[in-house]
C-alpha cells in the first residue's frame, strides 16, 4: 500500500477526532489507583481533573474476582487524558476546538509522538522512585479516528459513496432505505497487528450522520529503545490505512489538517 502522507504531503483529510498512543507492560505489583494518586499529585497542575474507569482487558482474557481500575488524568481544556493501569500507560489527545498538534515534531512544535515518550519518561521515574519497579514493554499501541460527517464532507449517500468507496459495497449487503453498517479487518503480523473499523453512527432521524473511520496499529516492543521507532512506523501504516481509503481526487473536499 503507497504511503500517500509521504508521497503527497500536502494532502488534506477530515480533522482528525482523536488520537491515543499506549504502552502494554508486564504488569507492576502495587500499582492501583491509591498508589497512583501520588502520581496524580505530582500532574495535578498539567492534568487538574481525574476518574476511575474500569481497567482495560486483552480479548479472551479471564479474571477471576474483581476487575481492576484505570486511572484518568485529565487536562483543564479535557483535549488530553493520562490513562493508567497496573499494566498500561496512554496519552489521548483528543479535539476539543484545539488545532491538533500533529503527531511528529513539525516547525519547531513539540508533536504527540515527542509528548507522548515526555509523559512515559515521567511515570518510569515515579515507579522507580516509589515502587522501585521498572517497565517491562508487551507491545505499543497508537490510535486515530476520524469522522466523515455529513453536512460538512458530503451531503448525500451518493456523495458518500464517492469519498469512501467501501460504502458502496456495504450498502449492497443492505436494503434499509437508512442502512448502518460496520467493517473491521484486522491485519495479523508477526511484529503485531493493524486493525482498521469503518462504522456508520445515526441521527434521531434514523439516517447516517457520520462515518466514524477508526484505525489502530499494534506493535511487539522488547525494549523501551525501541519505542521512537515504533511510534515511527506505527504512524506511518496508519496514514496509510487512512489514505487507502479514500481516493486521492476526493481529499479536496477537506479543510483539515495537511499532515497526519
Amino acid at each position: 500500500m503507497t504511503d500517500h502522507s509521504r508521497e503527497f504531503p500536502s494532502l488534506r483529510h477530515p480533522p482528525i477526532d482523536e488520537v491515543i498512543c499506549g504502552l502494554v507492560f508486564k504488569p507492576i505489583a502495587g500499582l492501583d489507583p491509591l498508589e497512583l494518586a501520588g502520581y496524580w499529585q505530582q500532574r495535578r497542575v498539567d492534568f487538574p481533573k481525574k476518574q476511575l474507569q474500569p481497567a482495560l482487558l486483552d480479548p479472551g482474557r479471564l479474571v477471576a474476582g474483581p476487575i481492576g481500575q484505570r486511572v484518568w488524568m485529565i487536562s483543564g481544556d479535557d483535549a488530553l487524558v493520562l490513562q493508567v493501569q497496573s499494566d498500561r500507560f496512554y496519552l489521548n489527545w483528543r479535539a476539543r476546538g484545539g488545532r491538533y498538534p500533529r503527531f511528529g515534531d513539525h516547525d519547531g512544535e513539540t508533536g504527540l509522538a515527542t509528548r507522548y515518550r515526555a509523559e512515559l519518561g515521567r511515570f518510569a521515574a515515579f515507579l522507580k522512585s516509589e515502587l522501585g519497579a521498572e517497565l517491562e514493554p508487551v507491545r505499543l499501541e497508537v490510535a486515530k479516528v476520524d469522522r466523515l460527517r455529513r453536512g460538512v464532507h458530503w451531503k448525500i449517500l451518493h456523495e458518500l459513496e464517492e469519498v469512501l468507496p467501501v460504502v458502496s459495497v456495504l450498502r449492497q449487503m443492505h436494503v434499509a432505505q437508512h442502512p448502518s453498517f460496520a467493517m473491521r479487518i484486522v491485519d495479523q503480523r508477526e511484529s503485531g497487528a493493524l486493525t482498521v473499523a469503518v462504522t456508520s453512527e445515526g441521527t434521531a432521524d434514523a439516517e447516517i450522520g457520520a462515518v466514524r473511520l477508526e484505525s489502530q496499529c499494534n506493535v511487539t516492543l522488547e525494549a523501551l529503545a525501541e519505542l521512537p521507532t515504533a511510534l515511527a512506523s506505527a504512524n506511518r501504516e496508519l496514514n496509510q490505512a487512512f489514505f487507502g481509503l479514500i481516493p486521492r481526487e476526493q481529499l479536496s473536499r477537506f479543510d483539515g489538517e495537511e499532515a497526519r
